[in-house]
């Protein structure tokens, strides 16, 4: 019985210690990925699988804890082998978050940066984005190479390749500067546009609230949407049901809400999420309590939610040797 006690006190104790603790300094936190520029990282040339890299990995910013960051950005296989390799320095200026990215290549600690060629054909298969600073990881995000045969036999047009991204079965929910709720949705057509550069669907978009509907796309005849191969996010056209205004902050009550998009007339995305507050309540990899902490997604401006329809895949960060780089580096 006595044990008993001292065990429950050692707990209350313990999570007493817990509440007590006070919330991160934005100086405390680790650098992240700003996930709404890892899209704009990935371009991979549907001809000949070419990732392009050393210049588009400048599209892409980090969240800084308040000083300046030497990152290092690399591209791995998912057995851990580095491909390729960068290092830029991000500069914390006046306060911001987000810093800025200085492309000097003498800027970096020793006076140089490690640097690798603009690009590299990459096989069908799972990729990694690696960001570190000293040697350790403190984002990382997955990306396949995927591809499909033109033609057949003598007809035969050789391979399409195209990037498959996480955001294809994802959507972005933001609000404009003056408050307007903007709604950007992942979409690629993979081997369905088969010889064509892109396909074109009809699609339908309905925002229900507590199960009714509270917006749609504007009019009463679907929207065309253009697919392409690849991974691309595409604003959703979206309008109040009641008298076709666009959709404020101050319009979004608590509860509820199921988006859907239909193609050609079949169910392509369900995104479900909670309205609370004043703000959308975070789920998945976009919670604070999120492990592996390098995989979690980042934003300041933007909430992430997942298609309900599918689940999304358990990809563990490969162990990766910072103390190496890829080879062609310099």
């Amino acid at each position: 019985m006595r044990c008993k006690i001292i065990q429950t006190l050692i707990a209350i104790a313990l999570l007493a210690g817990l509440a007590s603790q006070s919330p991160l300094r934005a100086e405390e936190y680790p650098p992240a990925l700003n996930y709404d520029d890892f899209i704009e990282a990935v371009k991979l040339d549907t001809q000949n699988a070419k990732l392009y890299f050393a210049n588009k990995v400048l599209s892409v910013h980090v969240y800084l804890p308040g000083r300046n960051v030497q990152v290092r950005t690399d591209i791995a296989d998912n057995n851990g082998t580095l491909l390729l390799s960068s290092e830029h320095l991000h500069t914390y200026k006046n306060g911001a978050a987000l810093g800025e990215i200085n492309t000097w290549q003498n800027a970096c600690e020793g006076g140089k940066c490690i640097s690798s060629p603009n690009s590299i054909t990459l096989k069908p298969g799972l990729y990694w984005m690696i960001f570190s600073e000293k040697g350790k990881i403190f984002s990382a995000e997955w990306f396949e190479v995927r591809s499909y045969k033109q033609g057949e036999g003598r007809f035969a047009k050789g391979e399409v390749f195209y990037s498959y991204l996480p955001q294809t079965q994802m959507a972005r929910f933001h609000f404009a500067s003056d408050g307007q709720l903007l709604i950007d949705a992942g979409f690629a057509g993979e081997k369905e546009v088969g010889d064509q550069s892109s396909i074109t669907k009809k699609m339908l978009v309905t925002l229900k609230h507590n199960g009714k509907v509270f917006a749609k796309q504007p009019g009463k005849e679907p929207h065309n949407i253009t697919l392409y191969p690849y991974t691309t996010l595409e604003t959703l056209p979206i309008s109040k049901a009641a008298n076709n205004s666009i959709i404020k902050k101050a319009d979004l009550k608590d509860g509820n809400y199921e988006l859907e998009i239909q193609l050609d007339g079949k169910l392509y995305r369900k995104f479900i999420f909670q309205w609370k507050g004043g703000k959308f309540v975070t789920q998945g990899r976009q919670k604070d309590n999120m492990r592996p902490t390098e995989q979690m997604i980042v934003s300041e401006n933007s909430s992430w939610f997942w298609n309900s329809l599918t689940q999304e895949p358990k990809r563990i960060v490969p162990a990766i040797d910072l103390s190496k780089t890829a080879e062609g580096s310099h």
